[in-house]
């Protein structure tokens, strides 16, 4: 009695049954992609995250090796400095002139940079050879520091190919 009553609404009945199952199935293969998807990127960041933990190790042991060289060389400096005293005469080698050229944005020519000719109020007075020896320790240092750091820079990115 019931299907008979259903009989003129069996297609429909028949239809929405389908549609049901075909959305379930829809809604499955969507759920098993979104869940694949999210496994492979969470693959994904744990291996980068490997990486990430790999590469900060080996510019931490980089760094660390920098700090080691750039402290013997102020230590060597240093040294250096404690005897330069002993060596010099601490007589004048280099006139108010000379003095002037070899600063950082002197103008060349008998003009020193505060536009004054040179030997009447020049900007620096003259250097013995004691002040040439300390410029020159410290020069070096600059330049060893430098060489340090381009260095360990090199070695870094050439050994950034040989990590997996």
């Amino acid at each position: 009695m019931i299907l008979a009553a259903l009989a003129p609404y069996r297609m429909w009945i028949l239809l929405a049954a389908v549609a049901a199952l075909f959305g379930s199935g829809v809604y499955s293969g969507h759920h098993w992609a979104t869940t694949k998807a999210d496994a492979a990127r969470a693959r994904a960041a744990d291996a980068y995250l490997v990486q990430l933990q790999a590469e900060t190790r080996r510019a931490d042991a980089a760094a660390a090796a920098l700090a080691i060289a750039e402290g013997r060389i102020v230590t060597k400096t240093v040294e250096v400095i404690k005897y330069v005293p002993s060596v010099t005469t601490g007589r004048l080698c280099l006139d108010a002139d000379a003095v002037g050229l070899l600063q950082p944005g002197a103008h060349w020519g008998p003009y020193p940079s505060t536009g004054e000719p040179a030997g009447q109020g020049a900007a620096h007075a003259a250097a013995s050879d004691r002040d040439v020896a300390y410029w020159a320790a410290e020069a070096n240092r600059q330049y060893e520091t430098a060489a340090a750091r381009l260095n360990a820079l090199i070695d870094f990115n050439q050994a950034q190919g040989a990590t997996p």
